[in-house]
């Protein structure tokens, strides 16, 4: 059984395992609170009243990044994020909308081009807009599923990881 009483370095360890659970706690906890975040503002959007509108514009904005992997070397990465613009009306005052949903980000490349397949430019669709704020839109009510999924499992994974850390912390300085 390990124990770090008495063992030479016993401290130092004890305040790498700490210092690694609280990390992974706090991970966690962000990754937690924006899937959270996510999916109260896609709920907020599910009571928001509709009106007709008309797409403008339709296309794929494509983010180009360089990061170097573990071997030192560098490599291009692709992030693929839908754009919509389209115009509709409230009580006589003419607005202009991006968002698809309250959660918009970019990801898979094919995925953003079937999300704007979904809205030719010049169709007409339902636009959700919050009534106290009719400049506010939104597509798609709701939160991406997949999304609000993933971020909520990665902080899922790494809170209890890092409880995990704490948990151990506590047995091994019983002495168990």
């Amino acid at each position: 059984m390990i124990r770090f009483r008495g063992s030479p370095g016993a401290s130092t360890a004890k305040w790498v395992i700490a210092g690694v659970a609280a990390v992974l706690i706090l991970i966690g906890g962000v990754f937690a609170a924006i899937a959270y975040d996510n999916y109260q503002d896609g709920e907020a959007t599910k009571a928001w009243p509709s009106t007709s509108g008309e797409i403008l514009s339709a296309n794929v904005e494509e983010k180009e990044r360089r990061e170097r992997d573990s071997d030192g070397r560098s490599r291009t990465r692709y992030t693929y994020t839908p754009r919509v613009t389209y115009a509709y009306t409230i009580q006589g005052v003419d607005y202009t909308g991006h968002r698809i949903r309250a959660d918009d980000s970019g990801g898979d490349r094919d995925k953003a081009f079937d999300t704007i397949n979904d809205f030719p430019v010049g169709s007409t669709v339902d636009v959700y807009y919050d009534p106290s704020d009719p400049s506010s839109s939104v597509l798609r009510q709701g939160a991406d599923p997949v999304a609000v999924w993933l971020f909520g499992g990665i902080g899922g994974l790494f809170l209890v990881l890092g409880l995990v850390g704490v948990i151990g912390m506590t047995v091994f300085r019983r002495g168990m």
